[in-house]
């Protein structure tokens, strides 16, 4: 029988489980530890991107919102009769002129809480180890 630190050594394969894991014959993480930290990498980075995303999106309803109250009030009553007729973008930022700042607000905490949430995740998957039991 060869001993542990020769295996160890010549590398040899040896039986991946998390027994063997324990005893020190294993060379990686067990299988669970590695899914485990993919999954939470993977969750994380789907958190971050949809908090950039509504970051993004409740800017650009920011600007929409400055552009309209820019606007001549005699233009907006104008766009607002005419509504249906006005092309995409107008009706867009007519559209965002009627948003109440409360739900701006409300998604820029969850657009912040999104991105605080998947940098956790994100960091905690370096920190999944395997116990030394």
């Amino acid at each position: 029988m060869i001993p542990d630190a020769a295996r160890r050594r010549n590398r040899e394969p040896v039986e991946f489980s998390v027994a063997a894991h324990r005893e020190g014959l294993a060379y990686g993480p067990p299988m669970a530890i590695t899914m485990a930290r993919v999954w939470t990498l993977l969750c994380g980075g789907i958190l971050i991107g949809m908090g950039v995303l509504l970051h993004a999106q409740v800017w650009s309803m920011h600007y929409l919102r400055e552009e309209v109250r820019g606007t001549f009030f005699l233009w907006r009553a104008i766009g607002q009769l005419t509504f249906v007729f006005q092309d995409d973008a107008t009706q867009a930022a007519l559209w965002a002129h009627e948003c109440p700042a409360e739900v701006l607000d409300e998604s820029e905490h969850a657009a912040t809480a999104m991105l605080i949430l998947g940098s956790l995740c994100a960091i905690g998957s370096a920190l999944l180890r395997a116990s030394k039991r």
